[in-house]
C-alpha cells in the first residue's frame, strides 16, 4: 500500500538461494557458508526514493563478506506488513502473503523449510519488524508478534537477530506522538527478550547505528525509509553482531 496511506509500501527483491556446506575456493581449498535470512517489511525489502530504488540491506552484507565467501544472505521483505500479520501465518508453511506491489511471499516457517529441503539451511534469522504496527496496535501485542517469529525460528534450531524498530517521522508529530512511547515500550521488550535468551538471540540496537533525524543523509524525505546510506548502515550493524556470533 503506498505510504500515505501506511508506515509501509512497496516490495523487494525475492530472496536467491546460495550454496551452503562445504564449496571449493581457491587451489582446492573448500570453507563452510553460514547462511543468513533477512525478515521483515520494507526496511528488510530495502525501499527506497518511492519504490524506484531497492537497496536490501542482506545485498550490502553479502558484498562486505564477499572477499571471504563465507557468509551468504537471503532477504523476505514482505513490504506493507504488519509484525503481528507476519507473527499469525508464522507455523504455516502453507501461507502466503502478497506485498503491496502484488508480489507473493512464503511465512517465515516455509522459508525455512524450503531452505532445509534444499539442503541449505540457515543458521542465523535476522528480524526486523514491528515498524508498520506502531500507528494504532498496543505495544505488548506488537512484542508478542515479534516473539513468536523468533520463537519459530528458535524451535527450529535457529539463532536470531532482534533488530529494534527504528525511529520515523511519524513519532516527531502531534498526531502520533504515542508512537515514540509505543517504540521505546517494544524495544525495550526486545532487550529483555535477548536478556533472557542470550544463547539463542542477539541485539542490534538500530538507534545506534541508523538514529532518526530529517536533516541525516541515511534517511529517505519520506520520513519511513532509509537512503541506500542508511541501508548500508544497518547492514554494518549486523556484520558487527554476526562476526561476534560466528567468531571472525
Amino acid at each position: 500500500m503506498p505510504a500515505s496511506s501506511s508506515l509501509g509500501s512497496m516490495c523487494g527483491a525475492e530472496a536467491a538461494p546460495f550454496v551452503k556446506g562445504s564449496v571449493g575456493g581457491g587451489g582446492g581449498q573448500v570453507h563452510h557458508v553460514v547462511r543468513v535470512l533477512t525478515f521483515g517489511d520494507s526496511l528488510t525489502a530495502g525501499w527506497t526514493l518511492n519504490a524506484r530504488e531497492f537497496h536490501p540491506y542482506s545485498e550490502i552484507i553479502n558484498e562486505i563478506w564477499k572477499p571471504q565467501g563465507s557468509v551468504a544472505v537471503d532477504h523476505v521483505g514482505v513490504s506493507g506488513e504488519t509484525a503481528v500479520e507476519l507473527a499469525k501465518g508464522v507455523n504455516d508453511i502453507g501461507r502466503t502473503y502478497t506485498c503491496a506491489a502484488g508480489r507473493s511471499w512464503k511465512s517465515l516457517s516455509a522459508v525455512i523449510h524450503d531452505a532445509e529441503q534444499r539442503s541449505q539451511p540457515y543458521a542465523y534469522v535476522v528480524i526486523m519488524a514491528g515498524t508498520n504496527d506502531l500507528r494504532s496496535t498496543p505495544p505488548e501485542t506488537i512484542f508478542e508478534a515479534l516473539k513468536e517469529l523468533h520463537t519459530a525460528c528458535w524451535h527450529r534450531g535457529l539463532r536470531t537477530l532482534a533488530l529494534t524498530i527504528p525511529g520515523l517521522a511519524a513519532e516527531q508529530t502531534r498526531r502520533y506522538r504515542h508512537i515514540s512511547v509505543t517504540r521505546a515500550s517494544v524495544n525495550d521488550a526486545l532487550r529483555d527478550m535477548v536478556s533472557k535468551n542470550r544463547d539463542r538471540t542477539a541485539l542490534v540496537n538500530l538507534d545506534d547505528y541508523v538514529p532518526f533525524s530529517r536533516e541525516s543523509e541515511m534517511w529517505d524525505v519520506d520520513g519511513l525509509h532509509m537512503t541506500k546510506r542508511g541501508y548500508e548502515e544497518v547492514a554494518r550493524a549486523v556484520v558487527v553482531t554476526l562476526r561476534q556470533l560466528i567468531g571472525e
